[in-house]
C-alpha cells in the first residue's frame, strides 16, 4: 500500500496517523523526519521528549484545507493528552474520546475520537504486548459536538427542549453543549448518563422545557376538591348513622305491630268462638219452644213460650250485632 494512501482525510475531518517510535524518519526522498511537540500556533515548535510512543501528523502542503481545521484543534491538546487516548485505544481496541474543547476555527466544543488501526486480526484473548506490536496507527476523527447534538435535536423540536450536555469524567465538569448563562430548576429538569461508545469517559445530559411550566389550576381544583370532600364526608356518615338508627326503630315498631297483631288476630278468633257458643244453645231453645208452641198449652203458657223465643232471637241478634260491628276487634292479616 502506498504511504500516501492516508495522507488525506477518509472524510470531512478525519485523519489517519502512523505508530511513531523514538527515532528519526527518513522518506524515500531523503528528507529527514524529526518527531515534534504539538503546540498553539502563536509558539513554535520544540523537539518532544523521548517517550515510548509519539502521536505523529504527517501532510503535504496540499492537505491544508482539508487538515488544517482538524490539526488547529488538536493544538489545544497536548502531546501527553494524545499519547493517553491513544495507549487507551491500544489497549482496549475500541475508540476512545478526547476531553471536550474549543476549535479555534469556529469557537464550538470539538471531541476528537481516536480509533486503533492494526496490521492483522487476532483473537481477543490476545496480551496488550501483542496488541502494541500489531499496532499500525490511528485513526482521529474530528467533531463538532454541538452540530450534531442540535441536528438531533432539530429533528425532535428542539424549540421546546433546552439540553445541556457534560463531561464528568474528571472531578470538574466540562460544559460540551447548552448555554452557560442559563440555569437550570433540577426539580423541573431531567437528568441522564449518556454512553458515547468510550468506556473510559462518563456523560451528562440534562433535559427541560425552555418555557416555564405555565400555572395550573387543576391543583388547585384538586386542592378544593379533597377539602369539599373532607367536609362533606362526616355529614354524610351522620347521616347514614340516623338514617340506620332510624331503620333499626321502624323495624322494632314493626315487630310490634306484628305482635299486637297475631294477638288481635288471637282475640277475634276467641270472639267468634265464643259468639258461636252462645248462639248454638239460642238456636236450640228456640227450636225447642217452637216445638213446645205445637202442643196444647193455656194462653198464660203460650204468652210465656213467645216471649223466650222473642229472648232468644234477641240474644242472636245482638251477638251478630257486636260481630258486624266496625268496633268490633275483627283484624286480619295481608301479606
Amino acid at each position: 500500500m502506498d504511504n500516501t494512501t492516508f495522507k488525506r482525510p477518509l472524510l470531512s475531518g478525519v485523519v489517519y496517523a502512523e505508530r511513531a517510535g523514538h527515532c528519526k524518519i527518513d522518506d524515500k526522498r531523503g528528507r529527514q523526519w524529526h518527531i515534534m511537540h504539538v503546540t498553539p500556533e502563536s509558539e513554535p515548535l520544540e523537539p518532544s521528549p523521548v517517550q515510548e510512543e509519539y502521536v505523529r501528523y504527517e501532510f503535504g502542503e496540499d492537505d491544508n484545507a482539508y487538515m488544517g481545521p482538524l490539526l488547529s484543534s488538536l493544538g489545544m491538546m497536548t502531546g501527553e493528552e494524545d499519547r493517553h487516548h491513544e495507549l487507551k485505544a491500544r489497549a482496549v481496541e475500541k475508540a476512545v474520546l478526547s476531553a471536550p474543547f474549543r476549535l479555534f476555527s469556529s469557537n464550538r466544543t470539538g471531541v476528537i475520537l481516536i480509533y486503533p488501526v492494526y496490521k492483522s486480526k487476532f483473537s481477543p484473548s490476545v496480551s496488550l504486548e501483542e496488541r502494541i506490536r500489531a499496532t499500525a496507527g490511528y485513526i482521529g476523527g474530528l467533531f463538532e459536538f454541538e452540530s450534531l447534538v442540535e441536528s438531533i435535536l432539530w429533528q425532535l423540536g428542539n424549540q421546546t427542549v433546552l439540553v445541556k450536555v457534560y463531561d464528568i469524567t474528571n472531578c470538574r465538569p466540562s460544559l460540551m453543549y447548552g448555554p452557560n448563562y442559563v440555569k437550570f430548576d433540577r426539580t423541573m429538569a431531567h437528568m441522564s448518563k449518556l454512553e458515547l461508545g468510550d468506556p473510559f469517559r462518563k456523560y451528562l445530559m440534562i433535559c427541560r422545557y425552555q418555557d416555564e411550566a405555565s400555572k395550573s389550576w387543576l391543583p388547585a381544583i384538586a386542592v378544593v376538591l379533597i377539602v369539599t370532600i373532607g367536609l362533606l364526608a362526616p355529614c354524610v356518615l351522620y347521616a347514614a348513622a340516623i338514617h340506620v338508627a332510624k331503620l333499626r326503630q321502624a323495624s322494632l315498631q314493626i315487630q310490634g305491630l306484628e305482635v299486637q297483631l297475631q294477638d288481635a288476630n288471637m282475640a277475634n278468633s276467641q270472639l267468634r268462638a265464643d259468639a258461636s257458643e252462645i248462639k248454638q244453645p239460642a238456636y236450640t231453645i228456640i227450636q225447642t219452644l217452637a216445638m213446645l208452641l205445637e202442643t196444647e198449652l193455656s194462653l198464660v203458657q203460650r204468652s210465656y213460650t213467645r216471649i223466650a223465643q222473642a229472648c232468644g232471637r234477641r240474644q242472636i241478634a245482638l251477638v251478630d250485632s257486636a260481630l258486624e260491628s266496625p268496633n268490633s276487634p275483627v283484624i286480619t292479616r295481608t301479606t
